[in-house]
């Protein structure tokens, strides 16, 4: 459940980020529509090692959409060294990267829930 003290809109936008990984993940594995779903059929992976490549892939997107989403918010640099929070607003204006929301939102969204 999210912290009743964060932004709505930043709580949206971390949960919208954590779907569309976990909808990647299932198209890689279950879909094989995808490029990278014929990539992980070609290898021709037993059962158990396409449950271990499905699991690193797994977490290989979760550290890239949480390292973005805090980058976003100024809790992490980018590799160019630039740290700064970048100003994303929801299409009625309201605030997505406003005081650490995304950051604590981006927390629960990937490691809470």
């Amino acid at each position: 459940m999210a912290d009743p003290d964060l932004a709505p809109a930043a709580v949206a936008f971390a949960r919208n980020v954590r779907a569309d990984k976990d909808r990647l993940v299932d198209l890689y594995f279950h879909a094989r529509t995808t490029l990278v779903g014929k990539q992980i059929d070609d290898l021709g992976l037993t059962p158990m090692q396409r449950e271990a490549l499905q699991v690193v892939i797994d977490n290989a997107l979760t550290d890239f959409g949480y390292g973005l989403l805090l980058a976003l918010d100024g809790a992490a640099s980018l590799p160019d060294g630039s740290q700064q929070i970048y100003d994303l607003r929801t299409e009625d204006g309201q605030a997505i990267t406003i005081n650490g929301h995304l950051e604590a939102a981006a927390y629960e969204a990937f490691h809470l829930g």
